[in-house]
């Protein structure tokens, strides 16, 4: 660490008036290690060598304006969502705000006027399960009890992240309180060996806190999940993982593949995206007339806006009944 800040000041001596991008990132990503957690660090080497390096890398940070990155925007929606492509520019511009900040660049604005298409910023609606399907779902989990049934028990009535059931033990739920302390979660992260483009990437499993500070909750348990779990502490020790039944943790690309197996099992035929289980947790409270502030804080939001934008559509027959209840009398 200390020779790269020793070439970093280097740097700023002899070339901050032409740093090309690739070295202001080769300076700005040991200075971000020391800010966030190891799962957003590996995010963001990913996007650097990935893709920043490979369509900036080479240009004078100085030369990076308008035309360039919306060049470069555009480009990337042709394959990829607006979110990815939103991620891909929130990078950029804090590494060309480092420049400045730490290298006194004359960086050009910073306000590139992209257009997103709406088409693509609403494709990607996360989808629900019906209230039917759902008793389908935990009648089969309930009636063919194991770990991965267990977990997937878990998920559709507490509306927990993936990463938070994987890192799931015994010793986590509190019984006496009925909850589940939520402390950890669980991801399989990218490891770079270096920053070159065409650098090897490995993986690996992490366990660290959740990603909020608001993530880090207590989930109230209902009774007939309680009784489940209390059967399976019979067999189990504290340290095991909900998830695997031993003190091997299961990451989420398991869980969900074992998850999905359960579903197709349970005679529903559509199987939608894991996060799907959290977003139909969230709907069906919302429909059983919870109030949004208490679905928001079950869910760890930091606001209940986003409970609301995200997660909270109204089924068709919902709507109907709306409709029906709003003018009756009326007409």
């Amino acid at each position: 660490m200390a020779s790269v800040i020793l070439r970093c000041t280097m740097m700023f001596r002899e070339f901050s008036k032409d740093m090309k991008l690739e070295e202001v990132i080769t300076c700005w990503l040991p200075d971000k290690k020391r800010q966030v957690k190891e799962s957003a660090f590996a995010a963001y080497c990913y996007t650097c060598s990935r893709v920043l390096l490979p369509a900036f890398g080479n240009l004078e940070v100085e030369s990076i304006d308008k035309r360039k990155v919306r060049e470069f925007a555009y480009e990337q929606l042709e394959t990829k969502l607006p979110k990815t492509v939103k991620g891909y520019l929130m990078v950029l511009k804090m590494i060309m705000k480092y420049a400045a900040e730490e290298y006194n660049i004359a960086i050009p604005s910073l306000d590139w006027n992209i257009v997103w298409p709406s088409d693509n910023l609403n494709s990607h609606k996360i989808e629900r399960y019906t209230t039917k399907q759902v008793k389908t779902i935990l009648e089969y989990a309930f009636k063919n009890p194991s770990n991965s049934a267990l977990a997937l028990i878990i998920a559709l009535t507490t509306g927990m992240r993936i990463g938070e059931i994987c890192a799931l033990k015994f010793s986590d739920i509190d019984f006496e309180e009925s909850v589940i302390h939520v402390t950890k979660t669980v991801a399989r992260i990218a490891h770079i060996t270096n920053m070159e483009a065409n650098s090897k990437i490995s993986t690996k499993i992490v366990e660290s806190t959740p990603k909020t500070k608001n993530s880090q909750r207590d989930v109230p348990i209902a009774p007939k999940v309680k009784k489940l779990l209390k059967a399976f502490m019979l067999i189990s020790r504290p340290d095991y993982y909900v998830n695997s039944g031993s003190t091997k943790v299961i990451e989420p690309r398991t869980f969900r593949n074992n998850a999905a197996k359960l579903i197709r099992l349970s005679g529903v035929d559509h199987v939608l995206r894991f996060h799907a289980l959290r977003h139909t947790f969230a709907t069906t409270l919302i429909e059983q007339k919870v109030d949004p502030k208490t679905v928001s804080s079950i869910l760890g939001h930091s606001d209940v806006s986003i409970t609301l934008d995200l997660y909270i559509h109204p089924s068709e027959e919902a709507k109907k009944n709306a409709i029906a209840k709003g003018f009756k009398g009326i007409i």
